[in-house]
């Protein structure tokens, strides 16, 4: 999976370039900013609360994968800034 979509720009849009990967036992998407930001508390508050609302299609997404890679541990994503600087990051597991 991770093989096939990391780096293909298959899930890029007109604000993040997206990027998967692996590490160790989890699968780790990678939201990189195209344009870089001022980061504040507010912003990063945002994030977060965006993460709590997709939980439920991350549930579903981690089941699927699961299914066909039992050694899943955990889906991180993280959001980074354009010059690659660490914003906020959310790591789901069962």
């Amino acid at each position: 999976y991770a093989q096939l979509l990391g780096g293909s720009g298959a899930l890029d849009n007109e604000a993040f370039a997206v990027d998967i990967e692996v590490d160790g036992n989890n699968l780790v998407y990678v939201y990189t900013l195209k344009e870089q930001v001022e980061v504040n508390d507010e912003m990063v508050q945002e994030v977060k609360t965006g993460f709590a609302e997709m939980e439920e299609s991350v549930s579903e997404m981690y089941d699927m994968i699961k299914s066909g890679v039992p050694e899943l541990e955990a889906i991180r994503y993280e959001y980074k800034n354009a010059d690659g600087t660490h914003i906020t990051d959310y790591t789901f597991t069962k």
